[in-house]
């Protein structure tokens, strides 16, 4: 029997999962066999496409829960993320197994929930960190817990990766803290370079099919546009092995730098750069493993999330890895206030009328990141003091006061 699949959403980043499963079921791997779409007047081409397949369409997601229950093998959640707890938990109500856009959540009193409605329900949660599921993550975290650059001291990634005004009125909550009640808590680190900030706490884990545990963190948050959120961040962030990550990260930029990651150990260093992974040590440096490209990085993250639903035994990157990057963006935003850049430190972005970007942001950025200091440690004119605190346990995830939604 083929796995029956629910989607939610056809247009934005749904839309490539649209795209994506519409081939599979004309190949005979899968049956779409519901989907939920709001908007269905602005996507006809697609909604008769569904229709045609034999595709159930519904307005609104409780209407599909409700009508679908004990009915799907896996939904696919590719949703605003103050929407992804609740619509996980009623997903695992119903009996199905979820497939969740990253991050996991907003905060980790939501990664506790759906954690707790995994277990009960007996299906899985697998989120969507894309680099997670590709041959050569999981070859280099065998590497590194196989010795390859010793005992790693620091993990660090820079992404400046630029973004207009037209990218913050895309939804109701780009940008946003909140929406429609729940939190968001959008950001660079917790949405389009989520990916990075997951991956680093991965392969900082001592073990191959687990992330490392943050047990402290330092952070700068800043805004240069006038949105809620911040748009530009830095974070040191203490893993219980002894090594620190690092992450320069921000939308008010220039031009596109990176991302760029380093992994320096007691004996070699490897860098992940250009759509190549490199290895470097006293012999000296070579190609460790190529990179997936786009499309094959969706192809190897749905090839195993299928594979599970067969019953195989394969990696997910599920809410106990997940959860690691919720746990140090919640608490960035419990600890540190988000500083507003204005004045003398905007300029005018070459090229695109009207938008601006942080003066000096590249310079300071790829000097921090050879020095491994955070931003206000090199004294940059446009920085402010960076927060810090301890962090509990991921294992025992308290809901922070605050972040309760």
């Amino acid at each position: 029997m083929k796995p029956r699949i629910a989607l939610v959403g056809v247009s934005g980043f749904a839309g490539v999962y649209y795209e994506d499963l519409v081939k599979r079921a004309a190949a005979g791997g899968i049956d779409l066999v519901a989907a939920t779409v709001i908007n269905q007047e602005a996507e006809p081409r697609k909604c008769d496409g569904l229709r045609r397949a034999g595709c159930r369409i519904y307005p609104r997601y409780e209407d599909m829960v409700e009508a679908e229950e004990g009915r799907i093998d896996l939904c696919i959640i590719p949703t605003g993320i103050h929407l992804h707890a609740p619509m996980t938990l009623a997903a695992l109500e119903a009996g199905w197994n979820v497939l969740l856009e990253k991050p996991a959540a907003a905060t980790m009193a939501e990664v506790g929930q759906m954690k707790a409605a995994e277990a009960r329900s007996g299906r899985f949660v697998a989120v969507a960190y894309q680099h997670m599921y590709a041959p050569e993550t999981m070859q280099l975290k065998r590497a590194l817990c196989g010795g390859l650059v010793g005992e790693i001291q620091a993990i660090k990634c820079l992404g400046l990766w630029p973004r207009d005004g037209v990218y913050y009125a895309r939804n109701d909550w780009a940008g946003r803290m909140k929406a429609r009640g729940r939190w968001v808590l959008d950001a660079p680190f917790n949405n389009a370079l989520a990916h990075w900030l997951n991956l680093m706490i991965f392969f900082a884990g001592e073990e191959v099919p687990h992330a490392g545990n943050p047990v402290s963190l330092e952070a700068e948050l800043y805004r240069a546009r006038p949105i809620e959120s911040c748009d530009t961040a830095c974070f040191r962030i203490g893993i219980d092995s002894g090594a620190d990550v690092y992450f320069w990260v921000g939308h008010s930029c220039p031009r596109e730098l990176g991302p760029v990651m380093e992994i320096r150990g007691s004996t070699g260093v490897v860098r992940w750069a250009g759509g190549q992974i490199f290895h470097r040590d006293a012999r000296g440096e070579r190609v460790f493993a190529s990179c997936s490209d786009s499309p094959a990085l969706r192809r190897h993250l749905l090839d195993a999330v299928l594979d599970r639903l067969r019953g195989e035994t394969v990696f997910l990157c599920d809410l106990n890895i997940a959860g690691r990057q919720t746990l140090v963006s919640s608490t960035a935003f419990e600890i540190a206030p988000i500083h507003s850049i204005e004045g003398e430190h905007l300029v005018p972005t070459p090229e695109q009328a009207g938008e601006r970007h942080i003066g000096g942001i590249e310079r300071d950025s790829v000097r921090a990141f050879g020095e491994e200091r955070l931003w206000n440690e090199l004294s940059a004119a446009w920085t402010m003091p960076s927060a810090k605190a301890l962090i509990a346990p991921a294992a025992e995830p308290a809901p922070m006061v605050s972040l309760v939604p």
